[in-house]
């Protein structure tokens, strides 16, 4: 279990979260450069979204998990709206608390690696890396039918299926 101390990305969510401005978290990987990014983006609309992100939320269907729910945007959506079952699964105990108090009913403060929860229509893992995405062949039991996967990479903007 990670430890506030040293939840950076939760820790930016939650000062986001407490007092909302102009604040960014610089991003970067073995295969992009630094990438400044607003907080506010992990709090967006789905009006704000970008249009693949609103595709992969639209064919979502039945019981959903949130990989890496983060603020819990995606999550909430598809709860409010689409009045389906979201659980949000972060490793962030900050991020989990922010998207609980910003109205998720089910939500998960674990690492994806010990998470063995099934019975799973929809797994979204939105702005997940590539290579992480490959993982989640091993994770097909979380699948009720294993016949609907959805990975959104938002940089490079892919939708897989399986």
């Amino acid at each position: 279990m990670m430890i506030e101390k040293k939840d950076v990305f939760g820790n930016a969510l939650w000062d986001y979260h407490q007092s909302p401005g102009d604040q960014e978290l610089i991003t970067w990987t073995s295969l992009t450069e630094k990438d400044p990014v607003p907080i506010s983006y992990y709090f967006r609309t789905f009006d704000q979204m970008p249009l693949l992100e609103k595709k992969a939320l639209e064919i979502s269907y039945g019981k959903v998990l949130d990989v890496g729910c983060g603020a819990g945007s995606h999550s909430l959506f598809l709860q409010n709206k689409r009045n389906l079952s979201v659980t949000g699964l972060d490793n962030s105990p900050l991020a989990i608390k922010i998207t609980a108090e910003r109205g998720l009913l089910h939500t998960v403060q674990q690492s994806i690696f010990d998470f063995h929860q099934d019975n799973f229509d929809t797994i979204l893992l939105m702005m997940m890396d590539q290579e992480f995405a490959a993982i989640w062949k091993d994770y097909n039991y979380c699948l009720k039918n294993s016949n609907h996967f959805s990975i959104l990479k938002v940089k490079f903007y892919w939708i897989l299926q399986i």
